[in-house]
């Protein structure tokens, strides 16, 4: 008889889902039919007890006491027969120790779906005797942001098995970071209402029919754009509701995994239609200039500045009071460095920062940190730390006035400012105790690696930015698990409590997941380690050794592309007609097209396997080298047409406008070849929004230049 899958009779969410992926598992691995029922029937010869005593009574046969975010997988016994309890401290735990449980089996979790054994072999239960609990709390992932390549594109059905993934990697929490562009929150201040919205920073990607990869878009419109939103152009009232409907759907999706949400609350930025009662409107200097802010010099305590705060905050905890933190973010003005003392005075007497720090030492602090800057302007670090202590107060009297929090829908809401890394004490004072406070220690891994004196810096419930996929570099392949495996460890002891991941394309970070999931449980797992794991559970053993190499090149490049490659991919307007410059393919690019050509040979080195999980994953790495070896083509032949241009400006004879054209074609067909390649590899819709968007800021605007010299 098959064995039984032994559950409590109030299912929370995430134990449900529990239930049934153990079932799925069990029917993938030794095809077997696992009933789910409330208690052990005579009918089975062995029982898997899913839960813990509070939710599953019968869970006490094995139980071990761990902490909410601890699993027990344990070998033990009910009603005389052979058990094993998959459990959890919590709900979301539970589902956690079934992913882990399917791991001993051998399935890998990926991004994108589970990988089985290829091989089968009986069923057996295994003898498992384990209880722990993961060492860093707070494991987040990133959604909505922006740009047609990144997950501002994905509908809530791209969403949905991604986040089950995710769950099942024991990622514990979203970030929803939202722009006031977009249409996500709506704003009636003094009159004025939004009549505006849009997505991709209003930049356009037509679906048309000469374009390279036309046949993925199938299912699109005349243009590339997000499925759960009404076209371009329709009513902001359209807009809103269907956002609202997205949004909502995302956050319903996570909490039923067993996932909490936090949110970025832009307070001190508007969209534009707020520009008349702003205080010294100004557009913020970003992609499409589409919001607005005060201006440099407006005061601290300027009543109409703190009215339209309190409403902007108000708003997105109005729209959303399913979110469970929320993270206000501020601008930093110059002018507000001009009430500093005052305001460290007020902060002082209401929470005594100075049993934490004197402000004499913040400022010692900001003057030692304003080495890291490199452009020149000395003294930067403290004049945005004093503009910082003004902003702590203007936040802390938002938080705390009775007219703001407690007058919406949600007067508990828990609420913290998004803070530099000096003032991170004195945040975990002012706000909640158990609050959560996101910090940027660098823009990429390895730049936040020569800063370790900030990741040596603790304080209570901190959290950092893991950038998975710089968007700079752009659609390059990116691995940066060797660097975010060393702040990791460097943050463990001294007790920040997590990460947040940053990234636009996904299905490259299989291996910086994996990674980063396991890290999080076990301290002495290496890269190599999850590597190994990976690669010989979809490739299988002959893989390893060339994967591994593959892997290795791809790491250091990603390292290299951080110092010398920051914009080189970008993919905005112009990505790639700046490069139609005056002078060859520099030096360093070389080497890195060499690199990606080095990990290209390394995949194709590994025997094919015999099984299609297998194949597919060495078909998309091997397709990721080669694109990028084909990208670095078109660099080189846009720097040769740039140089040859110049040459024919400055009247050099050698040299015809006809050879320039030429060269362009020959970049427009190399820019169409590396699409091509990248098509029949995309997973998911920030795939496919890298296609549209190269075949406009590539393909179309190349051909666009060619005929501007005809």
């Amino acid at each position: 008889m098959p064995p039984f899958i032994v559950v409590g009779t109030n299912l929370a969410p995430p134990e449900k889902t529990a239930a049934e992926d153990l079932q799925t598992y069990l029917k993938q691995l030794f095809d077997i039919d696992a009933p789910i029922q409330q208690a052990p029937d005579d009918a089975s010869d062995a029982f898997f007890i899913v839960g813990n005593p509070s939710t599953n009574p019968h869970a006490s046969a094995g139980w071990r006491e761990v902490e909410e975010q601890g699993i027990v997988l344990r070998r033990c016994e009910l009603a005389g027969k052979p058990a094993v309890l998959v459990g959890g401290g919590s709900p979301a735990a539970t589902l956690w120790a079934v992913s882990r449980l399917a791991e001993q089996y051998g399935v890998v979790h990926l991004l994108h779906g589970d990988v089985y054994p290829h091989e089968t072999v009986p069923f057996h239960l295994p003898d498992l005797d384990l209880a722990e609990a993961p060492s860093l709390p707070f494991r987040c992932w990133r959604v909505i942001n922006d740009c047609a390549w990144g997950p501002e594109s994905w509908g809530l059905a791209d969403y949905a098995p991604v986040l089950h993934q995710l769950a099942k990697m024991s990622i514990n929490r979203i970030f929803i970071c939202i722009y006031p562009y977009q249409p996500f929150v709506d704003l009636q201040i003094e009159g004025l209402r939004r009549d505006f919205t849009t997505l991709f920073y209003d930049f356009h990607y037509p679906i048309t029919d000469d374009m390279p990869g036309r046949g993925i878009f199938d299912d699109e419109g005349p243009e590339y754009w997000n499925p759960d939103f009404p076209p371009r152009g329709s009513s902001f009232t359209d807009f809103h509701r269907a956002a609202r409907q997205h949004l909502e759907g995302i956050i319903e999706t996570a909490h039923e995994l067993g996932m909490s949400a936090v949110m970025i609350v832009p307070i001190l930025e508007f969209p534009p239609e707020f520009a008349p009662i702003l205080p010294d409107a100004q557009r913020v200097q970003q992609l499409g200039q589409l919001t607005v802010v005060p201006g440099p010099n407006v005061a601290v305590d300027d009543e109409r500045l703190y009215q339209l705060a309190a409403t902007v905050l108000q708003a997105y905890v109005n729209t959303y009071p399913q979110i469970d933190e929320y993270w206000l973010d501020t601008p930093e003005f110059v002018s507000w460095t001009d009430v500093y003392e005052e305001a460290w005075q007020s902060l002082n007497a209401k929470y005594d920062l100075d049993r934490i720090i004197t402000l004499e030492d913040l400022l010692d602090q900001a003057k030692a940190h304003d080495v890291v800057y490199d452009d020149g302007q000395r003294g930067r670090a403290i004049t945005e730390a004093k503009a910082n202590v003004a902003a702590l107060q203007f936040v802390d009297r938002l938080v705390t006035d009775p007219d703001v929090l407690p007058k919406t829908c949600k007067p508990d809401a828990r609420c913290a400012l998004k803070a530099p890394e000096q003032f991170l004490p004195l945040t975990a004072r002012i706000f909640h105790s158990d609050m959560h406070i996101l910090q940027n220690l660098a823009y990429t891994p390895a730049r936040a690696l020569r800063r370790p004196e900030a990741i040596r810096r603790s304080a209570a419930n901190v959290v950092t930015v893991f950038s998975l996929h710089d968007d700079n570099i752009g659609v390059l392949p990116q691995l940066c698990t060797g660097s975010l495996h060393a702040i990791l460890t460097a943050m463990k002891p001294v007790g920040w409590q997590g990460f947040v991941t940053r990234y636009w394309q996904v299905a490259d970070h299989d291996p910086a997941m994996l990674h980063l999931t396991r890290a999080c449980w076990d301290e002495s797992v290496t890269p190599e380690d999850s590597y190994r794991h990976l690669i010989e559970g979809v490739c299988g053993p002959s893989a390893v050794a060339p994967m591994l190499e593959a892997f290795r090149i791809l790491e250091a490049v990603t390292v290299d592309l951080e110092n010398h490659g920051m914009g080189l991919a970008f993919p905005v307007p112009e990505m790639g007609t700046k490069l139609f410059q005056p002078e060859p393919m520099p030096p360093e690019l070389h080497a890195d097209r060499d690199a990606y050509r080095r990990a290209a040979e390394c995949v194709r080195r590994v025997p094919m396997p015999d099984h299609q999980a297998g194949r597919d994953y060495l078909a998309y790495w091997l397709g990721r080298f080669e694109f990028a070896v084909q990208y670095f083509d078109f660099i080189e032949t846009m720097h040769a047409a740039g140089t040859a241009h110049a040459a024919v400006q400055a009247g050099d004879t050698a040299h015809r406008i006809e050879d320039v054209e030429d060269m362009l074609a020959t970049a427009e067909a190399q820019a169409r070849k590396a699409i091509e390649i990248h098509v029949p590899i995309c997973k998911d819709r920030s795939d496919k929004g890298a296609v549209a968007i190269m075949a406009e800021y590539l393909v179309r605007d190349v051909a666009r230049l060619r005929e501007s010299l005809a």
